[in-house]
Order: C-alpha cells, then sequence, then structure tokens
C-alpha cells in the first residue's frame, strides 16, 4: 500500500504544470498580434483578441505581455490555459499593470515595459543603464505579498513543447480596457493585417 502511495505522489508531482503555484482560471483561446516597436530583432508589442468565459472575454482585444522564451503562432486563435499570476510572475505583472502611470501610455513605452519584463523572468536582458525601462524596473516594490493581482492573469499553452509554436505564454488583463484605448489599440491593429503570418521572435 505504501509503494501504491508513493507512486501516485510521484504521478501527482510529475503531472503538475508550470503554473503550479497560481490558480487556474479556466481555458479559452488568444490570437496573438506582434508588432513594432522593435529592438534587437524582437518585437516588443503583443495584443490579443482573448475569450475566456470563466472572466466573461469574449473575443476581447487587450494588451498583453510575453513573459517566456519560445515563439508562438500569431495572427491565429490558439487554446490556452488562464491561471491566476505565479509567485514568479508577480514583478512582471506588476509593472504589467502599473507602467502606464509613470510613462506616457505609447507603444514605444509598453514596449520598455515589455523590456523590463523580459529582464525580470530571464527571457533576455537588452536593458541598457537609462532609460524607461531601467526606470521602471527601479520602480518595483520589493515585497509585492499584499499587492493585489486580480486584473491579471497568467496565460500558458496547453503544449509544454519547446518544438511546438503554441509555447509562448503570456500575461493578460482580465478586462476590456477603456473605450478610447480600445479604439486606438484596434487602429493600431489594423496596420496588422497586411503582414500575414510571423513568429513572435524573429530568427536569424
Amino acid at each position: 500500500m505504501k509503494k501504491l502511495l508513493g507512486l501516485l505522489v510521484i504521478a501527482l508531482v510529475m503531472a503538475v504544470p508550470l503554473s503550479a503555484s497560481a490558480g487556474y482560471i479556466g481555458d479559452g483561446t488568444m490570437t496573438v498580434y506582434a508588432s513594432d516597436p522593435a529592438e534587437g530583432g524582437y518585437y516588443l508589442d503583443y495584443d490579443a483578441n482573448v475569450t475566456l468565459a470563466a472572466v466573461g472575454l469574449n473575443n476581447a482585444l487587450l494588451e498583453i505581455f510575453c513573459v517566456s522564451h519560445d515563439s508562438a503562432n500569431t495572427n491565429n486563435p490558439e487554446a490556452y490555459s488562464f491561471y491566476t499570476v505565479p509567485q514568479n510572475l508577480l514583478s512582471a505583472a506588476w509593472i504589467a499593470d502599473n507602467w502606464t502611470g509613470y510613462v506616457a501610455n505609447n507603444d514605444t513605452n509598453k514596449g520598455e515595459a515589455q523590456k523590463a519584463i523580459w529582464k525580470l523572468t530571464g527571457v533576455m536582458d537588452i536593458v541598457g543603464t537609462s532609460g524607461n525601462d531601467y526606470y521602471l524596473l527601479g520602480l518595483v516594490p520589493g515585497d509585492l505579498s499584499t499587492y493585489n493581482f486580480s486584473g491579471w492573469m497568467f496565460a500558458q499553452s496547453p503544449t509544454i513543447n519547446a518544438q511546438d509554436p503554441n509555447y509562448q505564454d503570456f500575461l493578460v488583463p482580465t478586462t476590456v480596457p477603456e473605450p478610447a484605448t480600445m479604439l486606438l489599440l484596434g487602429s493600431g491593429l489594423l496596420g496588422l493585417a497586411g503582414y500575414g503570418k510571423r513568429k513572435l521572435f524573429k530568427r536569424g
């Protein structure tokens, strides 16, 4: 019996997803769009149409942030599992939630926030020793244990396979932005219509 119990425990541990420290919200779909600005050969602005019944999102146009190394299939709806923000992404989620309160709300500064998030998540370090990316990093509180992250989710591809083009993970807001913000975002996405399918990361 002890041997059987031990095998069950091992099986459960092996079945735990990367979002182990996060709470499951539900399964949905995202159509991800990557666009300029770019730096170091990488797009810095990510947006998505998100459908997630669990929080009442129905093809909602949202500003999102990339938090993983791998590439994703853009401009097509893909399946994602959504979770509350895990412990290892709290600092990144704080920047996602607060950057517009410290720098101008535009695509250039959203790209600066994305660079700061990549540095925090260990994806890459293209942050200099000055500029808004460096500034935003310096603002992250040391203790986020009492911060309310209910406005953000962690979206993870259910296929955990580095060779799979749907592996990229994101921080996603739980609500639709203000109408004026949506109008600006929609106008920007219209410019992407002729770009066709692209990988989020350019390959050399």
